[in-house]
């Protein structure tokens, strides 16, 4: 029984799931290549470059050549704010880059572009089960592909890495399959820092129907919280058994160039509008604005999805606005991919779904034409 039920599953996901996904897959890719190879074609009078200009790195740019590097030589032949990187995605290159003839950046991009792929059909897949709409559940795979913010998804990042993770986790936590879970669990500890976040949805859907669960299925339950930290102890033992200091990982982001000093969001906010007023309206200004879509999206979730999605989205836009530097942070927020479902939420009609979409693929031609001229972080 069990393997028919692993076959259909199966079936239905690459026959359905990855089929409405591979279409705005392909799109993401095309969009920010092609941008890649403009900013390489634009003359630096037009657009001047910063430090020399980033269309050299190509997919690597900013954390791209980071994990690009801890993957080839390890995180001791680099500073240690390196630490910040979580080690399952250089892994899974370096272990892949024998394949690929140790090209080891080519192994990361793969394995980036395979798990955004993933990424999407199980978005699609999990929308479907929540709201029984097809039509939704393919938005949602758009969304989640063709976004401003999405831009890392197509970069050497790790973001889609965990995404998938955390997606295919949701999975597993709304049918009650904890074993699932909990391993899915610890594959996003070991990959970002914020997967300890998904601690708190976990929590949430563990702790229904807790009276009438069994010992046995309580204990599962609370493995499948606890698995994203197991996942971070890992890691942060390694850590502390290299460099005397478990929590490197974190004290370095306080570099003022990195995350910054942690402030509550209140400031946070204060600080953007003062900013603005300054004259940074494209840094500080994008940012509020982004911060003012998220709020509204998390309000259509709230209001439309159970909440576990409502706890995951609101811790998560509440820890990307402690940081003093902001300057990823519609990335920090967007890699919660409940906001690309709550996107698919709010464009019901087919008139409004195209303009958004329309508008989405332009915002991420523009966001990956800045950011290879280093006039945006992803």
């Amino acid at each position: 029984m069990i393997d028919r039920v692993a076959r259909v599953w199966s079936s239905d996901f690459v026959r359905r799931d990855l089929r409405v996904a591979a279409l705005p897959w392909a799109l993401a890719r095309v969009l920010v290549v092609g941008s890649l190879w403009v900013s390489r074609h634009l003359d630096d009078r037009l657009v001047p470059r910063r430090h020399g200009g980033a269309p050299g790195l190509g997919l690597f740019i900013y954390d791209g050549d980071w994990y690009r590097n801890i993957a080839e030589h390890g995180y001791a032949e680099l500073p240690k704010q390196g630490l910040r990187f979580f080690p399952l995605y250089p892994l899974l290159g370096r272990w892949l880059g024998t394949v690929f003839l140790d090209h080891t950046g080519v192994a990361l991009v793969v394995i980036g572009s395979v798990a955004a792929l993933v990424l999407g059909a199980l978005t699609h897949r999990l929308v479907l089960r929540e709201t029984d709409d097809a039509r939704m559940a393919m938005r949602a795979a758009w969304f989640v592909a063709v976004f401003p913010a999405a831009l890392p998804f197509v970069l050497a990042y790790a973001e889609t890495l965990m995404m998938a993770a955390a997606v295919g986790m949701f999975l597993a936590l709304r049918s009650k399959r904890w074993i699932p879970a909990a391993a899915l669990g610890v594959v996003v500890g070991l990959t970002r820092p914020v997967g300890l976040l998904l601690m708190i949805p976990a929590a949430v859907e563990a702790l229904r129907d807790w009276r009438e669960a069994t010992g046995r299925d309580r204990l599962w339950r609370v493995g499948a919280v606890a698995s994203p930290g197991v996942g971070m102890a890992l890691y942060l033992a390694w850590v502390g058994a290299e460099y005397d200091d478990p929590l490197l990982p974190f004290s370095v982001q306080s570099r003022h160039d990195l995350r910054g000093a942690t402030i509550d969001p209140i400031t946070h906010v204060v600080n953007s509008v003062g900013d603005v007023l300054d004259g940074d309206r494209f840094g500080a200004g994008l940012h509020l604005v982004w911060l003012v879509v998220f709020v509204g999206l998390l309000v259509v979730v709230a209001r439309r999805l159970p909440a576990s999605y409502t706890a995951y989205g609101a811790a998560t836009l509440v820890l990307a606005t402690t940081a003093k530097n902001i300057s990823s942070f519609d990335r920090y927020v967007f890699s919660t991919f409940v906001f690309a479902i709550a996107v698919a939420l709010v464009t019901v009609r087919a008139d409004l779904e195209r303009v958004v979409l329309t508008l989405a693929a332009g915002g991420l031609v523009v966001y990956s034409t800045l950011a290879f001229f280093q006039l945006y972080v992803p």
